[in-house]
């Protein structure tokens, strides 16, 4: 079966975002850019299906019917997506480890055994996260968190 023309892939990720969050703005925080640009994104999308994917009252909105269908089909398409390629990517033997943590425990602790980590393990590419706030986790793609 061939694949019809598709809506720019950003406006898919925008849309995701902002029905999971019900909202522009927290969407906008999460993938770092204005609410603005979420806001043209949506206009694009809705403009392209000829639908509208959200109702708009005052300062809240909600999916309409066509939306909530919508998201529920783009969530488990992008979803799909994510899982092949975090498969393609385990195969072609990418070693890469992830470590969130707080300032403190980065410099007094973890920073100190680094050199040490990367001569045992030339192979892996480490990467650190810090962060003193925790609920900035959920923003964060790691493996390991310490805290």
């Amino acid at each position: 079966m061939k694949i019809r023309p598709l809506p720019p892939m950003n406006s898919l990720i925008v849309f995701e975002a902002a029905a999971r969050h019900l909202s522009f703005t927290k969407a906008a925080d999460e993938l770092s850019v204005t609410q603005g640009a979420i806001s043209r994104q949506i206009r694009q999308l809705e403009e392209y299906l000829g639908k509208e994917l959200f109702v708009r009252a005052n300062r809240n909105i909600s999916l309409s019917p066509t939306g909530l269908q919508y998201y529920q089909t783009i969530y488990s398409s992008l979803l799909e997506v994510s899982q092949a390629t975090a498969e393609i990517k385990k195969w072609q033997g990418e070693h890469q480890i992830t470590v969130a943590t707080t300032n403190a425990m980065a410099a007094l602790w973890l920073l100190p055994k680094v050199a040490a980590f990367q001569q045992n393990n030339e192979g892996i590419d480490l990467r650190i996260l810090t962060t003193d706030n925790i609920s900035d986790l959920h923003k964060m793609d790691f493996d390991l968190a310490l805290f």
